[in-house]
Formats: C-alpha cells, structure tokens, sequence
C-alpha cells in the first residue's frame, strides 16, 4: 500500500502539464501512487505526459492514467481519481500548478509524527509579476479551521492539505459544480478529521492561470459559475444541518452564501438578475445586518442593493480602482 496517492485531473493543460509532471516525478517520498484523470483532454497534454513519464522509468509501475468517456469537470475527475487511490493518504494537485520537491514527505512525516487525519501547508500563489506567500492556516482546532475557511481568511483548497484516506469513507456529499467545489468538500472532511495539524512552510506553487474559464467574466460566465458556486454552499448548508453542531456554522455558512449570490450584484442593473440577487438564499436577509461574519461593506452593498441605489457602489468602485 502506498503512504501516498496524488490525483491529477487533465483537461487542457498542454502549457503546464510538463512543469507539474517533473515536480511530482522528483519527489524525495518514493512511495508514492499518481493517478491522472483524463477529462476528455482536447490539446496535446496526454502526448506530454508520456514523454516526461518516460523520463522517470524508476516511477512507471506507480502511475495510472485514467480516462473519462466524456468530460465530466474538475470535481468529478477528482472523484474518479479518489475511487482508484489506494495510499494511505491522499493529496490533490492541479496539473498547471507544482510542488517543492519535498512536499509529500514532510507533509507524510508530519501526519505519522502528530497521528494526524489532515495536514495543512502555506503555499506560493503566483503570476507572471510575482510571487507572495499565503498561510494555509492560523488555527487547526476543527471548529475555528472549518469556520475560517467558510469566512475564506484562509485556502479552503484541496491542493495543500494531505487527507487521510479514511476521512473519504464517512458520508461526503460531493460536489458536483466546479465553483466553491473545494470548499464542499473539505469542511466535511475537516468535519470528520480528528486531528488537524499543518506546517507554517510553502509546499506548493498554485499557479494564478488568467487564461483559465473561471478568470474570465463574461456575464454568462458570471451567472454560471453563481448559480455553481451556490448550489456547492447549498451542498455544506445541508451536510452541517445534519449534524448537531449546525449552531456553531451557521453564521459563517450565512455568510459564504452572502458571498456568493453577491458574485451577481456587478449585474443587478438587469431586473430579472436583481430578482435572483435578491431572492437567492433569501433566509439570510431578515439576519443579515445582526450577523457579526458579514462586514460592514457587505451589508452596505446589500442596504444600496435594497434601495436600488446599487449603481452608485458600482459606480464608487470603479472610481477606487
């Protein structure tokens, strides 16, 4: 069995799937499994793949490739991935990101030493200008962490925090849209974790790709990745009422689907979108001002949202800009 299991979903990658490749192949944890998804892939990404598989011949009988019949998107490919990992841990890694060489190892390391189920890391966020450090983490406690990365203080990601294989056996309602996809799925892993532990080092490079589908901001693309984006909260709005400890979410739940139905407000110009703006999660709206997660610009774009004065916010914005 390996320790670990990293899953590789590829879709359109043809520019950075080499870089992911070499930085995963070179790493210094030997007991590794990677699984690639294909996702219906269109570009050359597979042919690269192989070539740079071919390089490292010592990691062959550990890798898998896996295809989809048809494209199904990020979340399921995910899935498919975790129904073929069998290591004792499991990581997620985008194919246009990368890792530090010794990522997986001290991240395993630490999991064994802290009889840990999640280990959190900081990582590099990165463009074509720079390079800054974010923290995964302030707190690992389950409750302050789950509620942190609803409030998004910190990466609700799924690509630098490794996970027990074993948290994926209790009752997880997946996530089937690719907005807020990460975020449903790692509260209720983090829900399940007896222990959270992490490591204040950047282990991974998450690459801020501006020809990616999700940066471009069309308003169909908008409306889109909204309704996406609040159907996954939907998902963690049901999955904690469930349990017995809805009470101590419930503000930082009100808030994320504050947060994301506010993804139309740059449209609510248009009256059949302000309707949705305004009716979307509509339970959150008689709490709104009394809740201390939402800040106080927050309830003011709703108070000018209300009044149909939303044009003056956007026009303040653009001018601050």
């Amino acid at each position: 069995m390996p320790k670990v299991s990293v899953i590789i979903p590829i879709y359109g990658v043809e520019k950075y799937i080499a870089r992911c490749a070499h930085s995963l192949f070179n790493q210094t944890l030997y007991d590794i499994e990677y699984i690639f998804v294909d996702d219906c892939t269109k570009d050359n990404s597979l042919d690269i793949l192989k070539n740079v598989i071919s390089i490292y011949p010592e990691r062959e009988k550990n890798i898998q490739i896996v295809h989809h019949d048809f494209n199904k998107g990020l979340p399921a490919a995910r899935k498919t991935g975790l129904e073929y990992a069998k290591g004792n841990f499991v990581i997620h890694c985008d194919s246009d990101d990368w890792v530090v060489e010794n990522a997986f190892e001290l991240m395993y390391n630490e999991a064994i030493n802290q009889n840990a189920d999640i280990v959190v890391s900081d990582y590099y966020r990165i463009d074509s200008k720079k390079t800054i450090v974010s923290s995964g983490f302030e707190t690992t406690e389950n409750i302050c962490f789950i509620n942190d990365m609803l409030m998004l203080r910190y990466a609700c990601s799924v690509w630098n925090k490794l996970v027990k294989r074993s948290l994926y056996s209790y009752e997880i309602d997946y996530p089937q849209f690719g907005m807020a996809e990460d975020l449903a799925l790692m509260v209720q892993l983090c829900y399940h974790a007896k222990k959270i532990c992490g490591i204040h080092v950047p282990l991974y490079y998450y690459y801020h790709n501006t020809e990616s589908i999700s940066r471009q901001k069309t308003d169909v693309i908008i409306l889109k990745q909204c309704n996406e984006a609040c159907s996954n909260v939907r998902l963690i709005d049901y999955f904690f009422k469930r349990t017995d400890y809805y009470r101590l979410y419930r503000n930082a739940i009100d808030h994320q689907k504050l947060i994301q139905r506010d993804r139309l407000f740059s449209l609510s110009s248009n009256k059949e979108i302000y309707f949705k703006w305004h009716t979307t999660f509509k339970e959150i709206n008689c709490s709104l001002f009394f809740n201390p997660c939402n800040s106080f610009r927050e309830k003011l774009r709703y108070l000018l949202g209300r009044l149909n004065l939303y044009k003056f916010l956007l026009l303040s914005t653009k001018i601050a800009k």
